[in-house]
């Protein structure tokens, strides 16, 4: 995940200063983008379907939040923003979040589609691609990753190693088992709702 993450954002190719907008920014790969977008100095608002989530991020040191299920979000992420253009965006949920998504980008920007957590059908509207000038790719780390040089793919990995011995980046545990337990871990890793990782430890 850490890889696929920052390959995600070198894909993306954000500058200082620049706005990212991201959905399901409390899973693992939303928070690792956030984590390692702070510390190019790349300005990330992240969404969340629920309340709640707001407070978990919070937690783990990740703020520019909003929550999609509330009124006024839109007006929320341009508070957090103050108003300046979001020049790219992740997409990792599909069907009305796509269209969700699209109406906070500047026009002219980018989105990049990574995942289908919620549906795997595009809901946007032709408006946003035709009249706004947004581009819209797809990025999948299973054929990006494979395809980076071996400098690149060197310089990738001593980037998230660095990251994580410093703390830059961090991955939130749920739960930890032993081996011996791996049915219980299964059945805490299936479990809707979970917020980190499910562990086994020797």
């Amino acid at each position: 995940m850490p890889a696929s993450a920052l390959a995600l954002l070198n894909a993306i190719g954000a500058s200082e200063g620049e706005w990212i907008a991201q959905n399901a920014a409390g899973g693992t790969v939303g928070r690792l983008v956030a984590q390692f977008a702070q510390s190019r100095g790349v300005n990330v608002v992240g969404l969340v379907r629920r309340r709640d989530g707001i407070a978990e991020l919070a937690d783990a040191g990740i703020g520019r939040i909003a929550a999609t299920n509330e009124d006024g979000w839109r007006e929320r992420v341009a508070e957090i923003t103050g108003g300046a253009a979001i020049v790219h965006g992740v997409d990792s949920v599909g069907g009305p979040a796509t269209g969700d998504m699209l109406s906070i980008l500047a026009d002219g920007a980018h989105l990049t589609l990574f995942g289908g957590m919620g549906s795997w059908q595009f809901e946007g509207s032709m408006n946003d691609i035709i009249f706004r000038g947004i581009t819209i790719d797809g990025f999948w780390g299973s054929k990006v990753l494979p395809a980076l040089t071996p400098d690149e793919r060197t310089a990738l990995f001593g980037e998230v190693i660095a990251k994580a011995v410093s703390g830059d980046i961090t991955l939130a545990v749920e739960q930890r088992f032993a081996l011996a337990d791996i049915a219980a871990a299964v059945e805490s890793h299936d479990r809707r709702g979970r917020t980190g990782k499910v562990l086994l430890t020797p």
